[in-house]
Parts: structure tokens; sequence; C-alpha cells
């Protein structure tokens, strides 16, 4: 079976003998022995193609596996997460129940330390001089396609592109 590449590859030679002259017969009609090369050239890229959609819907079905995969396993993770965070602040409530900040074993030693953070409840009533502006900007998309599209702008700095997508039945 040849490559996809081979196959296009005689598709476009055969292609340049539709434009030729010398491959039509005199009442007009392609020659058979090209039409017969360009018959068995189509079925097999057209076989190469459809084999390709098979080999494709295995890659397809393995991504969808390992996205199950990696929700299991994220499920997995965040329990454990919790289980941790929970058991951490049981942890932090009883020690500081009891006025203890450090607990000595074996082999570790469990200190409660002490972190101070800014807390803003409000930035409206806080002065300017303590406030901090960030501005975005963002291209309007769906108003740039209608105004292209529908009002047959040209608009610079934008374009309309075609996006090809296959779909396997």
């Amino acid at each position: 079976m040849s490559s996809l590449y081979k196959i296009e590859s005689s598709m476009l030679d055969l292609l340049k003998l539709l434009e030729d002259e010398n491959s039509y017969a005199e009442d007009g009609e392609l020659l058979p022995v090209i039409k017969e090369q360009f018959e068995l050239t189509e079925d097999d890229f057209n076989n190469k193609i459809i084999s390709y959609s098979y080999i494709q819907q295995k890659l397809e079905d393995a991504e969808l596996a390992a996205d199950r995969e990696i929700k299991r396993v994220k499920a997995i993770k965040d329990k454990a997460k919790a289980n941790r965070e929970r058991l951490e602040e049981a942890t932090k409530t009883a020690m500081l129940r009891f006025g203890i900040t450090e607990i000595s074993g074996d082999t570790r030693t469990i200190k409660l330390t002490t972190t101070q953070v800014t807390d803003v409840y409000d930035i409206a009533q806080l002065p300017e001089s303590f406030k901090r502006t960030k501005i975005t900007v963002e291209a309007d998309k769906s108003a740039l396609r209608k105004a292209m599209l529908i009002n047959g702008e040209i608009i610079e700095g934008a374009k309309l592109v075609d996006n090809y997508h296959l779909k396997i039945k």
C-alpha cells in the first residue's frame, strides 16, 4: 500500500494530465488509459483515507480512555488533598485550643507558627494611593465577525479565516 504522500503526489501528476490537451481523444473524452489510472489512484487514495479514519478513531478512543483515567486519578488526588487539609485544620484547631505551639516526637517536630497577611475587606474604602488599576484590552470577535461577514467591512488587524475539520461518521 502506498503512503498518503505518494498517493497525493500521483493524484497531482494525474491532475496535470487533465490539463494537458494530449490527454484527450478527438471527441473531448479523457483517454481510457489516463482515466483508468486516475480512478485506480482515487480508489487507493479513498481506501487510504478510510483506513486512516479507523486509526484516527482508535486514537480518539485512546484519548477518551486517558481522559477518564485522568478524571479518576484526579478524584483520588482531590480526596487525599481534602482529607489532608481536614486533618491539618483539626491539628491546628486542637493545638490552638490547648495553647500548644510545639510538639516533639522521636522522628518529627510539629510547630504552630504565625504569619501576618493583609486582608482587604473593602477596597472602596482604601485611599487611592493603595490601589492599582489594571487595564485589559481584548478584541470583540463577535462584533468583528458581524462587521466583516454581514456588513462586508474590511477591518485592518482582523480577517476571517476558514478552518477545516474532518468529520468521520
